[in-house]
């Protein structure tokens, strides 16, 4: 299973700054902060903060601030120019790099199987075969699907 995040905002901000709610982090130097559409919402648990890491082209690259109900920030100020375009790996592999179940699990206290069993219906999944897509699903699909039958 990979959780991946392209992000929805990329800023410069000053050295000083905070990120996230109440102002936990702040930038100790200008900082660059890629804002990825994934949060608590979604089963990103606020307890990833402090701790956990994105991946950003194969690299490592630490998630700052409180987990947002919708968001969480990466500072990318050391992993050269990131674009809109970029792929940041949550959980799973990227080049020679991984980010595991039970990584993630030791964040939030608990068991990597929890980890699995967080992720909500808003985040959309696309399944492969052979390293072919041969499904997405996403929220709206199942809705639609329910649409005029009875419950």
């Amino acid at each position: 299973m990979t959780v991946k995040a392209r992000p929805v905002r990329i800023e410069v901000l000053p050295a000083g700054a905070s990120v996230g709610y109440g102002s936990e982090w702040i930038a100790e130097r200008q900082s660059v902060i890629a804002t990825l559409p994934l949060g608590y919402a979604d089963g990103w648990a606020r307890s990833y903060w402090p701790g956990a890491m994105a991946l950003l082209r194969g690299r490592r690259v630490p998630l700052v601030g409180r987990v947002s109900m919708d968001s969480v920030c990466a500072d990318v100020t050391d992993a050269g120019e990131a674009t809109m375009d970029d792929e940041f790996v949550l959980l799973g592999g990227q080049g020679d790099e991984r980010i595991t179940p039970t990584e993630l699990a030791r964040l939030r206290g608990s068991i990597s199987h929890e980890v699995f069993c967080a992720f909500g219906p808003r985040l959309p999944r696309t399944y492969l075969a052979d390293g072919e897509v041969v499904a997405v699903s996403t929220q709206a699909d199942r809705v639609e699907r329910r649409a005029g039958t009875s419950w």
